[in-house]
């Protein structure tokens, strides 16, 4: 087959492919909590109990699946930054009076899906982080590079002091917060099953909303160095010409395998308590997660990107591209439609986590469906329609 150069419309077809395996990622990642107490486990170190197909599917998700799905979106995030902001600049416009409003219109969106729906949303975080990225426009390439690597040594070295040097009351601590988890389990099953809306919201409001909005640090601090690092692949045009950097990216594909291969093997190893690092198993797993997802990100940005070069690979794959060109509609959308299906059918707590994994695959189905219908008749989604409208109203 030959191979044509890469037209605009072909390259932002490949980053909506990319955005939409990132949704389908982030789908199975929330799922557990969307139908289940999962968000609370977290909040209280509760781990969960699996057993049979559901334990080996935990197991599988570990190890390919959390912490590897949302590094691309932050990734993603910073790279679009840098090309709304170039395309508004080259067209004069006040490109930061521009993106603020955009970010302000985020946060409001990002808040409102927090506190009336769920817990878990990330778009809150990815305003407040946005708006620190602006001071980061104009900085050198380098700059980038170096503040983005400050930031990852700070983010594990905290996981990492954590795992291998704990204060000496750490594991009372955690006995503590499991004890007071287990009792909110409870009452969240009571609230999410059995209450009246006020009973549900009251309860979301107390034991999930605030704790999350006291914590926002831990997650704007795991996501703003990709933030930095999109925006650093945006000012070196990686993804304006794939041709011209194939083998940048077969050098990524090559390098975050050998890196996530030994990472992947201990947490296997540490999952099934066959090798013990640390002081604390659930500490260790979640530093290893991280760390692999990371790494494993990159892998499947690099291995999407370079299948998508080949044109029956990209054919395949223009589903995902559905999904990913409406991917601000489609993410408050997957929260809409699980919650929809648990409330209508009164399934909350009551599903495993096949079935979790089972509705997350019906529901993107679902979507993919949508955003085709959708997008045959209009150019953006609804809330990308209603995110343009503010930004520019009145702009010039």
């Amino acid at each position: 087959m030959s191979q044509q150069p890469i037209t605009t419309d072909q390259r932002l077809v490949i980053m909506d492919i990319v955005r939409g395996f990132a949704l389908f990622g982030i789908l199975l990642v929330n799922m557990p909590a969307l139908i289940s107490t999962g968000l609370l486990r977290d909040l209280y170190m509760v781990p969960p109990q699996y057993s049979g197909i559901d334990a080996v599917l935990r197991l599988g998700l570990d190890l390919f699946v959390q912490g590897k799905f949302y590094p691309i979106f932050s990734f993603l995030f910073g790279w679009g930054f840098y090309v709304f902001m170039k395309r508004a600049e080259v067209k004069g416009r006040s490109v930061y009076f521009l993106f603020t409003r955009r970010l302000v219109f985020l946060l409001a969106l990002g808040l409102i899906h927090l506190i009336v729906f769920w817990t878990g949303d990330i778009l809150h975080t990815y305003a407040i982080g946005g708006f620190f990225l602006l001071l980061f426009y104009k900085r050198k390439t380098v700059t980038l590079l170096v503040w983005a690597l400050l930031f990852f040594i700070a983010l594990y070295g905290l996981y990492a002091l954590e795992v291998f040097f704990p204060p000496p009351e750490y594991q009372q601590y955690v006995q503590t917060r499991q004890l007071i988890g287990m009792e909110k389990l409870d009452l969240a099953l009571k609230a999410y099953q059995s209450g009246s809306f006020y009973e549900w919201f009251q309860f979301r409001y107390t034991h999930e909303v605030m704790p999350v909005l006291r914590s926002f640090i831990g997650p704007l601090l795991g996501v703003f160095p990709l933030f930095l690092l999109g925006l650093y692949a945006g000012r070196l045009d990686y993804f304006t010409d794939i041709f011209r950097h194939k083998r940048l990216f077969h050098v990524i594909l090559a390098g975050s395998a050998c890196l996530s291969l030994p990472l992947l093997v201990l947490l296997f190893l540490v999952n099934l308590e066959l090798v013990t690092i640390g002081a604390n198993i659930a500490s260790t797993r979640v530093l290893l997660i991280n760390v692999s997802g990371m790494t494993m990100s990159f892998f499947y940005i690099s291995s999407l990107v370079l299948l998508c070069i080949r044109q029956d690979w990209e054919k395949r794959l223009r589903p995902l591209a559905l999904v990913g060109r409406m991917a601000l509609s489609n993410y408050l959308g997957q929260t809409l439609i699980t919650l929809l299906l648990m409330f209508t059918f009164n399934l909350y707590g009551k599903l495993s986590l096949w079935e979790g994994v089972l509705l997350s695959v019906l529901v993107f189905i679902i979507q993919v469906i949508l955003s085709h219908y959708w997008l045959s008749r209009y150019t953006h989604g609804p809330m990308e329609w209603l995110w343009r409208k503010w930004t520019y109203v009145r702009s010039s």
